[in-house]
Parts: C-alpha cells; structure tokens; sequence
C-alpha cells in the first residue's frame, strides 16, 4: 500500500514531492527521482547518484512555499554547485526561520525543458461545497486566482 502510516496522521496538512511520488506512479504519471539527504554531503551524493542537472528543494512542512525563502535551487550541473545550494539553503533557513521544523532536503532530477509540466494539487474545504481538488501549474509563479481549476471528489 502506498499510504504510510505517518500521512494519516490528523495533524498532516501538506505533503511534499518524495510523500506523494507513490501515489502518482500508481496512476501512470511519470514523476522525476527524487531523494532526501539530510545535509549537503548527502544532497551531493544523492545527486552523484540521479545525475547532472538536479534540483535541491528545503523539506519543512513549515514553510510551504520554499522559494519565497530561497529553499529551492535549480539547474545544478556539479558537485559544488549542489553542495553550495544545500548548505546557502539549511543556513538560511536557520538563520531566518530557527523554530521551522526541517526535514532536510529534497534532491530532484530535473526534466528536460519541454518534455514536463509541473502540476500543482491542492486540497480546499470549501464553506458551500465540501473538499474541493485545485489543479493548476505548479511552480514559483503559481496564482490560484489565475491559474487552478476546480473540481469535487467523487
């Protein structure tokens, strides 16, 4: 089964890439290698490992929006550019946010440019209609008012 146990838990409000990865290649979408390293050592090796260019993301369900804090570094061609990212990114985070709840990094192989679209699901209680699923293009520059569609479970 793909829901693990810990994602049940009441108190879960988000779920991040590595979380929901499972879920999506059980519905046939193709989804990116993605690892967790808990510091910029592991990020480079895990890195080493997906290969070259890569993306480092922060981890915390405290900060939602990761690049609004600079936790996302992108297009990362080498070892030292990867372990900068990790590092520039945990150490800013630290110093800016010290009581967020961090769970490391995540390390993202990145697509070919044209070949992907990020996608971007959300999950709102809606006063009138219940739960209702957003769907729209992820990213940094994602607007719900612009750019997500709704739609109700069945």
């Amino acid at each position: 089964e793909w829901v693990d146990e810990r994602l049940l838990d009441k108190n879960t409000v988000t779920l991040d890439t590595h979380q929901t990865s499972p879920l999506f290649k059980l519905f046939g979408f193709n989804v990116l290698p993605t690892w967790i390293a808990s510091d910029e050592i592991e990020a480079v090796h895990m890195a080493e490992n997906i290969g070259y260019p890569v993306a480092v993301k922060l981890r915390s369900p405290d900060i939602p929006h990761k690049s609004d804090v600079h936790g996302v570094a992108l297009n990362l061609r080498n070892s030292r550019e990867v372990s900068n990212a990790a590092q520039s990114i945990l150490d800013t985070v630290k110093f800016s946010y010290p009581s967020a709840n961090v769970h490391g990094l995540l390390v993202q192989g990145m697509a070919k440019l044209g070949s992907a679209e990020e996608l971007r699901i959300s999950i709102a209680v809606d006063k009138v209609f219940g739960p209702v699923i957003l769907l729209g293009q992820g990213g940094s520059e994602w607007n719900i008012a612009q750019d997500a569609v709704a739609a109700l479970p069945p």
